[in-house]
């Protein structure tokens, strides 16, 4: 059974929203809510991806730096739906002290210089900031999602090599309103040039628009995106 990271009662919402998605202009069957809380000094993002049509749930909380750009620890768990019935999955990362907690490992492994990825979107503007500021192609930490009949290794954390560059910055329309964000192209494995990430002041992935193949243009945007405090 799949893992849930509720709130508790001393913790304050900053900021939520939810991520929706499309394939050549039509919307798909994919709900990815988010939520930036605090606690006492703590900063802490949850986030869930329901891909029903794909049998697939991802439920995710993560630490955060001080400016919410860098993953500390995190807590992925998902459930996969087959024909032949359902399993679960359970990562934990504690990336500064290296430390992977799996059904693959229970070690500690320099894996503290990555920057890491948990796999959804409202961690991906801290990646883009990352991967930035290092100006070269660096090695991201990202669990395997790729085959979800791989029961043996989903959810086994890899090592990509990715990149971003700093196109400008621009006034983007997204959840129905115009925000001044910053315009990324990202590029590793899957993603060719021509990816583009936006991203606002605050580090959340705005929108981004990726040609998977020529019969194949993803978008993704935020939505019901509100802040209650800085």
């Amino acid at each position: 059974m799949i893992r849930h990271f509720p709130s508790t009662h001393d913790e304050t919402l900053v900021a939520s929203g939810e991520y929706i998605y499309r394939l050549n202009g039509d919307r798909q069957a994919v709900s990815e809510p988010w939520s930036h809380h605090t606690c006492g000094s703590e900063k802490i993002i949850r986030s869930r991806r329901l891909a029903l049509d794909h049998g697939v749930e991802i439920s995710t909380m993560c630490k955060a730096s001080e400016d919410w750009n860098a993953i500390e620890s995190a807590e992925i768990s998902a459930e996969i739906t087959r024909e032949a019935g359902s399993s679960s999955h359970d990562l934990s990362l504690d990336i500064e002290s290296g430390k992977i907690t799996s059904v693959w490992q229970d070690t500690e492994e320099d894996h503290a210089a990555y920057c890491c990825f948990p796999l959804l979107r409202i961690y991906m503007g801290g990646v883009l900031r990352a991967l930035h500021a290092s100006e070269r192609e660096d090695q991201v930490l990202i669990p395997n999602i790729n085959n979800p009949n791989d029961q043996d290794g989903f959810l086994k954390p890899v090592i990509t090599t990715r990149s971003a560059t700093l196109l400008r910055t621009e006034i983007k329309n997204a959840d129905g309103r115009d925000m001044k964000a910053a315009l990324y192209e990202y590029t590793g494995d899957q993603y060719d040039a021509g990816a583009l990430f936006w991203v606002d002041e605050h580090g959340v992935l705005i929108a981004y628009e990726w040609q998977q193949s020529a019969e194949q243009s993803w978008a993704c945007e935020v939505s019901n995106y509100r802040r209650l405090t800085q």
